[in-house]
């Protein structure tokens, strides 16, 4: 036979009930955790929201902008005085300064100089190397110069090419001077091609 129960005392019954009743809760919403009858699918399913708003913004995207924006209006003032034999009414002085002026300058003196002009536009592909917000810029560029040919003001013959190959790898400083981007130094590395 079996021995009878014996009673249990009120300490001893709200021990058992602490101890069971927080276990058989858990135990039901773990076997009801996967069940669900809407069609709303599962926690997992939905972006959070932090998943959602962890889209990042380029600080530096403006000024990136900027600098590549004045970088391809220094190139469109140089082929207007190249191709046109003066620097007049190029607009230089509104988008370089400094040793990148004075390159310009002096190649467009060269040309005059010679009788020649420049045909055509060089091919860039402009890429920010470093920048610091507000302030200074490096960008690099694999300038293609095979549609950019020096030719004689009067016949608008080709004079001479220095070299076959027309890609050479450039880099040019950029400042942000008084308020607005300024291409500040010019240099093509003639050895190094692209």
């Amino acid at each position: 036979m079996t021995p009878a129960p014996q009673p249990i005392g009120d300490l001893e019954r709200r021990r058992s009930a602490s101890i069971l009743i927080p276990a058989t809760v858990g135990a039901i919403l773990l076997a009801t955790a996967g069940c669900s009858s809407s069609d709303e699918g599962t926690p997992t399913d939905k972006p959070s929201a932090s998943a959602t708003s962890s889209v990042s913004v380029d600080p530096l995207k403006g000024d990136k902008a900027a600098v590549l924006a004045v970088y391809r209006r220094m190139w469109a003032a140089q082929v207007k005085a190249y191709s046109s034999g003066t620097l007049k009414g190029a607009g230089l002085e509104k988008v370089a300064a400094d040793k990148a002026l004075s390159k310009i300058k002096v190649t467009a003196l060269y040309y005059q100089d010679h009788g020649s002009v420049m045909k055509g536009e060089p091919e860039l592909d402009p890429k920010i190397a470093s920048i610091t917000r507000g302030k200074r810029a490096e960008i690099t560029d694999c300038i293609d110069s095979t549609h950019f040919i020096q030719v004689n003001k009067k016949t608008g013959k080709p004079v001479g090419l220095v070299d076959d190959n027309r890609r050479h790898t450039s880099t040019f400083n950029a400042w942000k001077l008084n308020g607005r981007w300024m291409i500040t130094d010019v240099d093509i590395d003639r050895d190094r091609t692209c």
